[in-house]
């Protein structure tokens, strides 16, 4: 699946909704990069709407909802910014959209039925970490891959990958896809999901 920074347009699977920053669209870019690469998904750089966590993510969405005619988005999105499915579907009817359906497809991965005005979508929302953020994430991906424990913290991670002389997207990139999806299960079910869409 090719991930595209860029403009709107309706040349795309899906939208990506982006949270957090830079490490989240560099990861999945390169998890992305394992799966069917005919499908194009789109993420607005810089972000449509200024902040982090859910807010921004619901007021990007609502904005994408009236000026795109993309029927599925992916959210990723740190736990600390979304504890519970609950408290991303009060922010996301702050803005304007509403959720019909929500169905948990497994921890911290949940499939909406999204609706604003006439227009409605499918909205993929897979929450990183199991406590807090991507960094436990990935210090799991390290886990599985290199059999080193590092605590998942960003200066932490930062410093591994320095002594390895890695940065996050090449630690992603040289990963099987078994020890990706172990250590990312939200996000590359979320993925294979879109992927398989027609």
């Amino acid at each position: 699946m090719n991930v595209i920074e860029g403009e709107l347009t309706p040349a795309a699977h899906a939208y990506a909704l982006i949270g957090n920053g830079r490490r989240d669209i560099r990861i999945l870019k390169a998890i992305a990069e394992k799966y069917d690469h005919s499908k194009t998904l789109r993420a607005p750089q810089p972000p449509i709407s200024p902040g982090t966590g859910l807010t921004i993510v619901a007021r990007s969405l609502a904005k994408l909802m009236d000026q795109v005619a993309v029927s599925r988005y992916l959210i990723i999105i740190d736990r600390e910014h979304a504890k519970s499915l609950q408290e991303a579907e009060e922010k996301l009817r702050e803005h304007g959209v509403n959720i019909t359906s929500a169905e948990k497809l497994t921890e911290g991965y949940w499939l909406l039925k999204a609706k604003r005005d006439s227009r409605k979508a499918e909205v993929y929302l897979a929450v990183m970490g199991e406590h807090k953020s991507i960094e436990e994430n990935i210090a799991k991906l390290i886990e599985l891959t290199y059999s080193e424990r590092v605590k998942a913290d960003k200066s932490e991670i930062r410093s591994w990958l320095r002594r390895h002389s890695l940065r996050d997207i090449d630690l992603v990139k040289e990963a099987g896809k078994q020890e990706v999806e172990a250590a990312f299960p939200a996000l590359t079910r979320a993925l294979k999901k879109i992927a398989s869409d027609p």
